[in-house]
């Protein structure tokens, strides 16, 4: 009969360094690139934060002859036969971010839904209508911080769930290596026993034809058993390109939320709180706050990119008082930067798109609702919306209009240039005119 090796002969941790014991050479060869990771997520979750996994060649006495194996398995026969039921069955999660939890998520207009919506699901994983979930947004707007919040949340109020935060990069990398290891069994049973599936960014499995197969067939079993999925992406489920329409059409099952740029009142909020996080009870003046709130708009962060680099400052320059001048001179490269970002106002937008109808910015700014009227005002909000980083709520007050109303015009004009081309080339035409590339639209 066929005899296999012990997996682990000894451990011991010690000195924030697991080191655990086996009996063979080969089994260091084979152990240390696929286990390390996985139990060193496992310690970090345990509270280990800087663990490291070490495999090694036990001591003489603990490998005795009958220990050693009487033959020399393949890898993809070990896997298969030993791995699977053990360490192959626990998802490959990575450790969550300690900070990113709901107390410190600063709420405001642009994420407010957002984040009453992942509160409903940390409350009640599995269980709503919000399942999926699916949050989509720029770059640095707090996505991957809301998601994680919810990790965080379940596993404070349930300690034996299982709740697994992964890449979509990550992702895909393990289901390559199963492929290559003839262990895609293991990897369907460890990801689709999990309670809660954490998956950031979503959008990196665009054109991976096969590979969305499987995470089809994953997600398909994670519904069925009511446990809940929360992905993240840069942009709308119906904007995933390179994704199956079916696919696509599970995203959209359940609840898709928009985290868009903070206001100006959410920004210096954002810049308060960090202030209060990291400063050491160091006082920085309400107007240098004020200052960055208004010329750093892009995203979180490079607010707090820019808050962190006054506060380094601070520390290491204790008896220069900090001044207005010298906060303009330390975010000189930063605020530039936001320039080239965000070089267009709505008030520009208005302008020019009332050029190119023929009428004028009192009539884009009226109550007016006839059609000659209602298009170039719903074209300056489309354009305002996908061309500047000012909220919704920014922009309605521009137009005099509701946030409310200014997501209506902005989505009515898109669906029309998805369908009438030549509203579509009128769009791309202004686009143009502002100086800005119409692919920029499709973000």
């Amino acid at each position: 009969m066929e005899r296999y090796f012990p997996l682990f002969v000894s451990h011991e941790l010690k000195e924030n360094t697991l080191r655990i014991g086996v009996a063979e050479a080969l089994q260091v060869e084979w152990f240390t690139p696929l286990f390390t990771k996985p139990i060193e997520n496992a310690l970090h979750a345990l509270g280990y934060s800087d663990a490291r996994v070490v495999f090694d060649i036990a001591e003489t006495d603990r490998t005795s002859s009958s220990q050693k194996p009487a033959f020399t398995p393949s890898p993809a026969s070990f896997l298969k036969q030993t791995a699977a039921p053990t360490l192959m069955g626990m998802p490959s999660t990575l450790p969550l971010t300690e900070n990113y939890t709901f107390q410190n998520f600063v709420v405001g207009p642009s994420n407010s839904f957002a984040h009453a919506t992942a509160m409903a699901v940390a409350n009640g994983p599995g269980r709503t209508l919000n399942n999926p979930l699916f949050i989509y947004g720029g770059t640095g707007l707090g996505k991957t911080h809301l998601m994680q919040s919810i990790g965080h949340y379940v596993l404070r109020n349930n300690p034996s769930a299982s709740v697994c935060y992964i890449t979509s990069e990550t992702f895909l990398n393990e289901y390559v290596n199963a492929l290559a290891n003839n262990a895609m069994q293991a990897f369907r049973e460890r990801y689709r026993k999990v309670d809660v599936l954490l998956l950031d960014d979503v959008q990196f499995i665009a054109d991976k034809r096969q590979f969305q197969e499987e995470f089809f067939n994953t997600f398909s079993s994670l519904m069925t058993y009511r446990k809940q999925v929360v992905m993240t992406s840069d942009v709308a489920p119906k904007d995933l390109k390179g994704c199956e329409e079916r696919l696509i059409g599970r995203f959209q099952q359940g609840m898709a939320v928009e985290i868009e740029a903070p206001s100006y009142e959410t920004r210096l909020a954002i810049l308060k709180f960090k202030v209060k996080m990291q400063s050491s009870g160091r006082i920085i003046p309400e107007e240098i706050l004020k200052y960055i709130a208004e010329n750093i708009r892009s995203h979180v962060r490079a607010l707090e990119g820019a808050v962190s680099r006054v506060i380094t400052f601070m520390a290491l320059n204790t008896s220069i008082p900090m001044t207005l001048e010298i906060v303009q001179h330390l975010l000189k490269d930063s605020i530039e930067q936001e320039k080239t970002i965000k070089d267009l106002t709505v008030e520009e937008i208005m302008k020019v798109v009332a050029d190119f109808y023929g009428v004028t910015l009192s009539d884009i700014l009226s109550s007016q609702r006839t059609q000659t009227l209602v298009t170039p005002r719903q074209v300056a909000m489309y354009l305002s919306y996908k061309l500047t980083t000012r909220s919704l709520v920014e922009i309605g007050r521009s137009f005099g209009k509701t946030h409310a109303t200014v997501y209506h015009g902005a989505q009515t004009i898109q669906k029309r240039i998805d369908v009438e081309n030549e509203l579509r080339k009128t769009v791309e035409n202004i686009t143009s005119q502002l100086g800005r590339n119409p692919s920029e639209l499709m973000k």
